[in-house]
């Protein structure tokens, strides 16, 4: 009798990052994603430890795209032992080289940077942090560096692109077909069709999808329809904007109690940590003198927030009206604008946002 199909979550189940997903048959074993845990040191640390996969059985490893908590494990695949194909999209299996090796290397400086005491100490506030875990152990534990420049370029080298929409055979009794999601260049959902005895059964993986509609990329088409096991409704009347993080990007703070939680967190590290006085600071030719709380730095970064044009273009509007009405920032403020690509900055600098936006 043919074994049912099973599906074992290994992450983004119950959180964010960390996509991993096994699909098994009595013929076949797919690994669909294999991404990075994101967040606290507690989260990245996850990234280290490998699920209970024999690596060196897997028929195939399929990328939904390459963003890299979807994809930024897959540099340690050859040392793994897995030596097969890695099956994405055309765009994706481009970008995928480029990816991992970036991985890689910020990895190495991330750990040197924290060996030499000149990396970013971090201090998540809400969630309250685990108490046992001090800034002196973080400073105590190395970051992990998961994979090299040389696995990076061997696993880039397994990627296999195909066309949106063309089945492809993965293994016997699996076969696979893309589907256009619209989230990022070579974003796709996929679809596994697995036969087992008489029957047979499609599964599909979302990946991450765009909205529908009043979107700068092309519109994403209808994917087959999926039964889910469970269905969330959402009355959007009673949603309310928050600010993503700070532990990990599924946790939430209100926006209405973004301030009430930052003066919490604010008074307890003053208790902690009494205050010398104010800060004086001299930063091209001018001398400032900073209190406890003032704001340093203000940055617009991430390819997740930078990946979806329509918001970036608010971003710049609003940043053009706020100069037009004469509102600056502090002289002593640092503003950074990093987009997650060369698309964004070169659509930024056609509309002519750019300044604005920096």
């Amino acid at each position: 009798m043919a074994q049912t199909p099973s599906l074992t979550f290994f992450g983004a189940a119950g959180e964010v990052t960390g996509s991993c997903t096994l699909l098994e048959t009595d013929q076949a074993r797919i690994l669909v994603d294999f991404g990075l845990f994101q967040g606290s040191h507690e989260q990245e640390r996850r990234s280290a430890d490998p699920p209970p996969v024999d690596f060196r059985s897997l028929d195939a490893v399929v990328c939904t795209h390459a963003h890299i908590d979807h994809c930024g494990r897959l540099g340690m695949l050859p040392r793994l032992g897995f030596d097969r194909g890695i099956w994405c999209s055309e765009p994706t299996a481009e970008l995928l080289p480029m990816v991992l090796r970036s991985s890689a290397n910020l990895q190495t400086v991330r750990l040197q940077e924290h060996r030499e005491g000149t990396g970013p100490d971090a201090v998540v506030v809400d969630p309250p942090p685990d108490p046992a875990v001090t800034a002196a152990l973080r400073r105590t534990v190395d970051p992990p560096v998961l994979y090299g420049g040389g696995d990076a370029d061997r696993a880039g080298r397994m990627a296999i692109g195909v066309p949106y929409g063309a089945w492809r055979d993965l293994a016997d009794g699996v076969r696979m077909r893309l589907h256009d999601a619209g989230h990022v260049i070579g974003s796709a959902s996929v679809e596994l069709e697995v036969k087992h005895g008489a029957s047979r059964t499609r599964f599909l993986f979302s990946g991450e999808v765009c909205p529908s509609g009043d979107s700068f990329l092309r519109e994403r088409p209808d994917a087959p329809e999926a039964e889910y096991s469970d269905v969330l409704h959402l009355d959007l009347g009673s949603i309310q904007p928050s600010l993503a993080g700070p532990k990990r990007p599924q946790d939430r703070v209100l926006l209405t109690d973004v301030k009430a939680n930052f003066r919490k967190a604010f008074e307890a590290e003053q208790k902690a940590r009494p205050s010398k006085g104010p800060a004086t600071v001299t930063d091209r030719g001018q001398t400032f003198e900073l209190k406890d709380g003032a704001v340093v730095i203000a940055a617009i970064t991430s390819c997740t927030n930078t990946s979806n044009p329509s918001v970036l273009i608010g971003a710049g509007l609003l940043a053009r009206k706020a100069r037009a009405l004469g509102l600056k920032s502090q002289p002593w403020v640092k503003t950074s604008l990093a987009p997650g690509s060369k698309v964004v900055t070169d659509y930024l600098a056609k509309a002519g946002l750019t300044e604005d936006l920096e």
